[in-house]
């Protein structure tokens, strides 16, 4: 079961604005599912949010499943988390849950194979007791879960059009600063003000959203609650996960990454026959090959949202030639 779409997505907005900018012809068919067409001289082109004829239907699948993803990657010798795949049918309780991870190091993350937006997704689990208790709230949710090895490295999202990688984002995890008075939850309340976060995708940033993930994760690891004050010019961090819906920030580091590196990225997404992808890569440098550092591929999407609006304009002046 995949996450459907009810709301007008961003990356929808940007590239129906930029096609007319461009003085193409845009008719909407459905704005709740971000259906449109985008038409000029004899071409038309139709869109479900970004995923159009540039990936083909099978791949798209295969990257929709993170196992599946996973086990792609794995035959072509790329590195990944170390990862094992369950389901409720499977005799998941504290007696066998050793075996499964004897393996594994610590922390752990949870994740759901067939869903999105980082939703019941469990990061930062610290111990068996705390792993059990988790995967059995998931489950009563989801039927196939994938507990997986956690690596706390930078995180960087590759965007990857026709066997290139265009932009390389640099994915912050939320975080608030220390600005002499207020507690942890007033900044984050003072963060939502920002004008660029709004509560779902229409806008770059998303509103940040005080619950028990979020209380957990400072205090397992800064030994802060929503009450503490911080020190002076103090950066907390208030998640390890950085995706959007956790209401990362973006920093572009295009210029940063070594060209071979670029070219080992854009193989993942070749291998996967994704035109368009995200790449998702976990780190320590993106200075050197991922030969001589350590690293592990996070994700590939098929349906990337765009970042920026040069995103939506590349793609377009290439598919009508402008």
């Amino acid at each position: 079961m995949t996450a459907s779409i009810d709301y007008w997505w961003r990356s929808s907005i940007y590239i129906t604005e930029k096609a007319k900018e461009l003085w193409l012809d845009v008719k909407i068919i459905n704005e709740n599912k971000n259906f449109f067409i985008v038409s000029w001289s004899d071409k038309s082109i139709i869109f479900k949010n970004t995923d159009f004829w540039a990936n083909t239907a099978l791949w798209k699948k295969i990257a929709d499943d993170k196992e599946l993803t996973w086990k792609m990657l794995e035959i072509w010798w790329f590195y990944s988390p170390k990862s094992i795949y369950f389901n409720s049918s499977k005799d998941f309780d504290a007696n066998n849950i050793a075996v499964y991870t004897e393996n594994f190091s610590y922390p752990l993350v949870i994740k759901p194979i067939d869903w999105a937006h980082w939703d019941w997704v469990c990061t930062n689990i610290l111990d068996q007791e705390e792993l059990l208790l988790k995967s059995e709230n998931c489950l009563q949710e989801f039927w196939n879960l994938i507990i997986q090895e956690e690596h706390q490295w930078e995180e960087y999202r590759c965007f990857v059009y026709k066997w290139k990688v265009l932009w390389v984002y640099h994915r912050k995890p939320a975080f608030v600063v220390w600005d002499w008075k207020l507690s942890v939850k007033e900044l984050i309340e003072f963060e939502n003000n920002d004008p660029n976060r709004w509560i779902w995708y229409e806008k770059d940033l998303v509103n940040i959203e005080i619950d028990s993930e979020l209380e957990d994760y400072i205090f397992k690891n800064w030994g802060f609650s929503l009450d503490s004050i911080l020190d002076d010019w103090y950066e907390l961090q208030l998640l390890w996960v950085s995706n959007i819906w956790k209401w990362w920030t973006l920093h572009d580091y295009t210029d940063i990454m070594c060209e071979e590196l670029k070219n080992e990225i854009w193989r993942f997404a070749e291998y996967l026959w994704l035109w368009l992808a995200w790449v998702d890569l976990l780190s320590e440098d993106l200075s050197k090959p991922l030969w001589k550092w350590w690293w592990t591929i996070l994700e590939i999407n098929s349906t990337p949202g765009l970042s920026f609006r040069k995103d939506a304009e590349y793609i377009l002046r290439d598919l009508f030639w402008l």
